[in-house]
């Protein structure tokens, strides 16, 4: 008679976002990699988990939502020019 149920966020940014990429043009280059062209809020994990608590939710178990915008592409590799 326990469920439980968890989220799984992807990059979501903070008040302390510029002490981990550093200034906004950063932020601004990794938020990019995100398919939906942002960061995630708390907002954004804060309303999965008010979702999973909800009687919306009565019925699942042992699931996870993952909230990440749709994932993160890789920056491509740098070109070096060979000699």
């Amino acid at each position: 008679k326990v469920r439980v149920n968890f989220v799984s966020a992807g990059l979501i940014e903070t008040e302390q976002a510029e002490s981990v990429y550093g200034d906004r043009a950063t932020i601004d280059r990794v938020a990019a990699t995100v398919p939906l062209g942002r960061m995630g809020t708390p907002s954004d994990v804060a309303d999965a988990i008010v979702f999973l608590a909800s009687p919306s939710a009565a019925f699942m178990s042992g699931s996870n939502i993952v909230v990440d915008g749709g994932g993160e592409l890789r920056a491509p590799e740098p070109v070096v020019a060979s000699e």
